[in-house]
């Protein structure tokens, strides 16, 4: 059995500006998934440090400031920490979020440490009626299985 870890680090990066997108849009990542493979022993950690956010970011679901959309596999680690959200973040659909839209695990671990939303998080006016909208100052949704 081989056994390996994936390490990725994304820090002190910053983003200005104008995003609209459709699903998973996010001001620095649309979407970001760590898995462990079982077969080979390997896991993945994700670390999002010291990076900012700021304008306007538009999408149609799984919205958020940072991170539109992220996942979580058994042994894995998503790490956001020390960052920051300003601007606007708007849906015209489900889960929008100032620092992260929809999140995802299979026990997996999220780690969210030191991080500000400073956006204004809001559906946009056309949005349709539905009882499946989501919508937080740091996370819209997190479902852990």
């Amino acid at each position: 059995m081989n056994s390996s870890n994936q390490n990725i680090s994304i820090s002190n990066t910053s983003t200005e500006g104008t995003v609209n997108g459709n699903n998973s849009t996010g001001g620095l990542i649309g979407s970001i998934g760590c898995v462990e493979s079982s077969y080979i022993n390997q896991y993945t950690e994700i670390t999002i440090s010291d990076s900012t956010t700021s304008g306007a970011i538009a999408g149609e679901s799984l919205t958020g400031g940072l991170i539109g959309n992220t996942y979580t596999d058994y042994q894995s680690t998503l790490e956001i920490e020390n960052c920051q959200t300003t601007g606007n973040v708007t849906t015209t659909g489900t889960s929008v979020g100032g620092l992260v839209g929809y999140f995802q695990s299979t026990a997996g671990v999220l780690n969210l440490n030191n991080n500000t939303n400073r956006a204004y998080v809001n559906y946009a006016a056309n949005t349709p009626s539905s009882d499946d909208k989501y919508f937080g100052g740091i996370a819209a949704f997190i479902d852990a299985e």
